[in-house]
């Protein structure tokens, strides 16, 4: 789109209605809340024609109600807000739903979803928080806990959730999710996926530089979510054990004919899941059992934030380094092995090890 006298546009006004969209591997622009109230994610609206480059900040400003809440990197306003954003964007609140400190979380729950439901979201954040921090340590600032639930989406019906730096938030779009919630396995699930999105906040922003090895994140947040669900809530062993053992025949079935980072760049994002829980959970047991950390894979993230204070991408080698430095050359070198070679029992390589 360009001007008739070809000079560049000053400035664009564009008017849309707030509703949630899904976005394949991306956060949808809104998350509508069932009392009216709406979350926008401010990365949709950076002006970049394509990914941005150079690190740019963008200056925003929010302009709502007096009456009404504004939540912005923790801190509450009324009416009006103005800020810089820059990387990924964040999540920004506007509504009347009075969000609630407790636990050292700042915490914005849908009062349109069940009080069963709401219980849980208000229970588990500070809880998995908490035991995240004693092991990897405490975030620079208290977390942010938002919950959207918009039941009046008719396209169908789904989950969304994620985690911005300091922020963890989930949004359950569609009718269908009335009677989903009253469901036996739904409270497992839910904490699964509370542990596993506050174990990304406590990775302290390190993330993989590529897509080969988006393993490296993902599955270490998924085996956080084993290892903190198992504490915390022993009776759930059942259910942990099954998604392990469905991650165990995922992962085999992705890396059959192929190694686990080819997997990964054909586009194969599940595989970073169910393949990266496998391996993170064999670098876990085999620190454990060799006497190198009673933290395990913790002590591994604890190594990597030491060595990555630069915050660039950590790649498969800046990662086998760091188990190396815990676990020793035979995992560190299994390890690599593994990643690389088709048709391998990932966790199998690494038990030889110990």
């Amino acid at each position: 789109m360009r001007r008739k006298d070809g000079r560049p546009f000053r400035a664009v006004r564009v008017r849309m209605r707030p509703a949630y969209r899904d976005l394949p591997k991306d956060y949808g622009p809104f998350a509508p809340f069932g009392d009216g109230s709406m979350l926008f994610h401010t990365g949709r609206f950076f002006a970049c024609a394509a990914a941005c480059t150079d690190d740019p900040r963008w200056r925003m400003s929010l302009r709502t109600r007096r009456d009404r809440s504004i939540v912005l990197n923790g801190q509450i306003e009324r009416g009006v807000a103005r800020w810089r954003d820059q990387d990924d964007g964040s999540y920004v609140y506007i509504g009347d739903t009075r969000p609630v400190r407790r636990a050292g979380v700042l915490a914005i729950i849908d009062q349109s979803l069940p009080q069963t439901v709401a219980a849980q979201l208000d229970r588990d954040l500070p809880r998995f928080g908490a035991f995240y921090a004693a092991r990897l340590g405490a975030l620079p600032s208290p977390p942010v806990l938002f919950a959207s639930f918009d039941s009046k989406y008719a396209d169908g019906w789904g989950r969304q959730g994620g985690a911005l730096p300091g922020q963890v938030f989930t949004h359950f779009y569609g009718e269908r999710w009335s009677s989903e919630m009253s469901k036996p396995d739904f409270a497992f699930d839910l904490s699964w996926h509370f542990a596993h999105e506050t174990g990304h906040l406590y990775q302290h922003g390190l993330s993989s530089a590529d897509k080969s090895g988006s393993w490296i994140h993902e599955g270490a947040a998924e085996a956080f979510a084993t290892i903190a669900m198992r504490d915390l809530d022993p009776a759930t062993a059942p259910q942990i054990d099954a998604r392990i053992a469905l991650a165990r025949r995922s992962c085999a079935e992705a890396t059959e004919r192929q190694s686990l980072a080819e997997a990964l760049d054909k586009g194969n994002y599940r595989a970073a899941y169910s393949c990266g829980l496998v391996l993170n959970l064999a670098i876990d047991q085999a620190i454990r059992r060799s006497g190198a950390g009673q933290d395990g894979l913790f002590t591994v993230w604890r190594r990597l934030h030491t060595d990555q204070r630069g915050g660039q991408g950590v790649t498969a080698q800046d990662y086998a380094a760091a188990v190396k430095a815990v676990a020793g050359s035979c995992v560190s070198e299994a390890l690599v092995r593994t990643t690389q070679t088709a048709g391998v029992s990932l966790d199998h390589e690494i038990d030889r090890c110990v």
